[in-house]
């Protein structure tokens, strides 16, 4: 716990636990699943594409929206049948993990998304009791399982992910510490701790939320992941075990493993106190150069510009073009593939 503001007692808000990308979110909520009150869903991302789409005019309902873009609630067994279109942003994602939570009988309710690393202090604006549990993961480590992620994904082998994550962990690391100041409710954890000690790990965060830890919550073998999407990238997770010291990937040229050292050098300055930069690093490295901060920014800056167009040609699509062009990806699936249920 690092805000000295330990829930006493589970509320009735949402929980998000939200990191980079490749920092174990994952694992994380499926740890956390396991328990017997807590039913997190996966990556529904609602926040987000109502940012990109809300103001547009759209026949459909809200869920068929969201169901279009990701198959968040198929992936997640629950109806499409609830007419939503008046609520507002709050309370729809409110009902939903209220309605996810209902069927896994359940009542502590919320999401994981790394999509919302960046978006933090415009959640706790929405949700302003809502419980964040922060993780963070060594940027070399995460670097490492993008260019291995990327070799069997499409997903994670453009050129600017690189810089885009680097940005995303400064964001996130920035807000974070904001949230703090702001006296929200934060939990933070590091995914190396989370591996090698997870029942250390689990029961903080059990004191952090005011609930019991119970021991099943560190195995996954009777984990239930059908709300995980299809990805070679997600075999790990798949394994059902917990790997205490996962080996590096990929090989990080110099280059960038000087340019990740140099991020978090600057960092370290700026927010000595997170636990997201309580990494080593070599006392040669020196701070970034202004030319790859601006890169850095502008990979960011494009990346957001890519994914808010793609979203919303994927809203405007026709359901018959989009249910053929799945069944045709997932007919001709291939390393070099896109995986998962987005575009």
């Amino acid at each position: 716990m690092n805000n000295n503001s330990e829930s006493s007692a589970v509320t009735n808000d949402p929980v998000f636990v939200i990191g980079n990308i490749r920092s174990g979110t994952s694992l994380l909520m499926y740890l956390l699943n396991q328990h017997s009150r807590i039913a997190l869903m996966y990556e529904a991302s609602f926040f987000k594409v109502w940012t990109y789409s809300d103001n547009l005019f759209f026949r459909n309902s809200k869920r068929h929206r969201f169901e279009k873009w990701s198959q968040v609630f198929s992936r997640h067994g629950m109806s499409l049948s609830s007419s939503e279109k008046k609520l507002s942003l709050q309370n729809f994602m409110t009902s939903s993990y209220k309605e996810y939570a209902h069927i896994q009988n359940k009542d502590i309710y919320g999401e994981k998304s790394p999509s919302y690393a960046d978006m933090l202090l415009r959640l706790y604006k929405e949700f302003p009791a809502a419980r964040f549990i922060i993780i963070y993961r060594n940027p070399l480590n995460i670097i490492s399982s993008i260019k291995s992620a990327g070799l069997q994904s499409s997903t994670f082998s453009s050129h600017f992910l690189i810089r885009q994550t680097l940005v995303l962990q400064q964001k996130l690391i920035q807000q974070t510490e904001k949230l703090k100041e702001l006296k929200a409710s934060i939990h933070e954890l590091k995914m190396e701790d989370l591996t090698h000690n997870p029942e250390q790990e689990l029961k903080s965060i059990c004191r952090f939320l005011g609930i019991s830890y119970e021991p099943d919550m560190v195995k996954l073998e009777n984990a239930d992941l059908s709300s995980l999407p299809e990805g070679t990238h997600h075999s790990t997770l798949r394994s059902r075990k917990i790997n205490k010291n996962p080996p590096v990937k990929a090989a990080i040229d110099p280059k960038t493993t000087n340019m990740v050292l140099s991020c978090l050098r600057d960092w370290k300055s700026s927010y000595p106190g997170s636990k997201g930069v309580d990494y080593n690093i070599p006392d040669n490295i020196q701070s970034q150069r202004a030319g790859t901060h601006i890169l850095n920014y502008l990979s960011w800056i494009y990346q957001n510009c890519h994914k808010k167009l793609v979203s919303l040609c994927w809203l405007f699509t026709p359901q018959p073009l989009i249910s053929a062009y799945r069944k045709l990806k997932n007919h001709h699936h291939t390393p070099a593939t896109k995986t998962g249920p987005r575009p």
